[in-house]
């Protein structure tokens, strides 16, 4: 949208515009800085490691990978549900202040191994703005119809994807908590371990009980150490 806006400003000769854009850029962008190394004892530009670590070293294959087409055959309709298809049929019409950030974010995403719905997350807000735009120029009857079937379907998934669906972590996470004073030996706290897949069972947010667990963890390889392996 920046880059847009400045194109704009630029065919438009708003040229105190485009130095307004520029030095508010420069200055967050010193401020972050500035925030950032203050925290690390030492000057941190995050978008640099952020691209060095996820992009150039790309760690993120540590946590899985996917095929190109990831998001557009499994991300984007996990996310959007029945909403996708007004999506694809009105994306390419729309203006491309809208179309473009969210077509330019799904495409650089897509070139990385890893990837994640919530990577996506930051472009729903411009799908949406297509979506809306495309069911308004239905009919009204018509777009009563589509408005009460989306409700439907999608209060439908909720409940099952919130209450049912892989909900064995959740559960385990909340009997620890409700019967975790029971899990002694001989008046001496007792220790846990979790022996599942890294970031996949709740804890601090389910569990408030005094006693250890811990569950298999998964860094990435930051030292690049030969023949590393995690839990």
């Amino acid at each position: 949208l920046c880059v847009l806006d400045l194109i704009a400003s630029l065919r438009e000769k708003m040229y105190g515009h485009c130095m307004k854009w520029i030095l508010t850029s420069v200055a967050v962008a010193v401020v972050c800085v500035l925030l950032d190394s203050i925290f690390y004892n030492s000057i941190t530009f995050t978008p640099i490691n952020f691209f060095i670590v996820n992009v150039y070293n790309n760690l993120g294959v540590n946590y899985g990978t996917h095929p190109w087409h990831w998001y557009l055959t499994s991300g984007l309709p996990s996310l959007l549900g029945p909403l996708l298809l007004p999506l694809l049929l009105a994306i390419f019409s729309s203006p491309s202040s809208i179309s473009l950030p969210f077509i330019f974010n799904t495409l650089c995403l897509s070139l990385l191994s890893h990837k994640e719905m919530r990577f996506v997350q930051s472009s729903l807000p411009f799908c949406f703005l297509v979506i809306a735009s495309h069911l308004s120029s239905y009919k009204f009857s018509y777009q009563r119809y589509l408005r009460t079937l989306y409700v439907i379907l999608n209060v439908l998934l909720a409940l099952y994807l919130s209450l049912i669906h892989q909900r064995g972590v959740v559960d385990a996470a909340l009997y620890f908590g409700s019967k975790g004073h029971t899990l002694t030996t001989k008046g001496a706290g007792a220790n846990l371990l979790i022996m599942m897949p890294c970031h996949s069972t709740p804890l601090y947010s389910h569990i408030h009980q005094n006693f250890s667990i811990r569950f298999l963890e998964c860094p990435p390889n930051l030292k690049n150490e030969v023949n590393y392996r995690e839990e």
